[in-house]
């Protein structure tokens, strides 16, 4: 079977032969109209407490990708609670719970300890850094990155993580 070879994540239907042209054609038909709904898009969540920076990332993403965002990290945990992200872009420096609390947090939870983690913050001193890559984030990028590098990294990050 093709889905003893090919990751989960790349079929989207698999036919029984011989192939009806009609069941193929009505697959793609809905294939195509997943896509334009964005049924098929990634799910990011962003959780920063600067409501601006929280805007501007979301307007640079929202075309790529669902963008869901939260102002705290307490808001984070809530909201995976009931909803699902392929990728979380983290603040570091936030009021009540840091970003590497958050991190901690959600690696010691069954439910989500595998979504992929990544930095997006101004602190970019070595202790900083050095802190939170013991706790293995998926990527550290700073507040100073541009909309087409940003957008470029996530891309890759799904490329070699389908």
């Amino acid at each position: 079977m093709i889905e003893d070879e090919v990751p989960s994540g790349l079929i989207y239907k698999t036919f029984i032969r011989p192939i009806k042209n009609e069941d193929y054609m009505l697959a793609v038909e809905e294939h195509f109209k997943r896509i334009n709904q964005g049924d098929l898009k990634k799910n990011i969540l962003i959780v920063d407490d600067d409501s601006t920076y929280l805007s501007l990332v979301r307007e640079w993403l929202k075309d790529i990708y669902k963008v869901y965002m939260a102002n705290s990290g307490l808001q984070a945990i809530k909201w995976l609670g009931k909803n699902k992200a392929d990728l979380i872009l983290l603040d570091y420096e936030m009021p009540v719970t840091s970003g590497p609390q958050v991190l901690e947090m959600l690696r010691s939870d069954d439910d989500t300890k595998d979504i992929p983690v990544m930095f997006l913050t101004g602190k970019g001193d070595k202790e900083s850094v050095m802190a939170v890559l013991e706790l293995k984030p998926n990527g550290y990028f700073l507040k100073t990155i541009g909309k087409e590098e940003l957008i470029e990294k996530l891309n890759e990050f799904f490329i070699l993580n389908r």
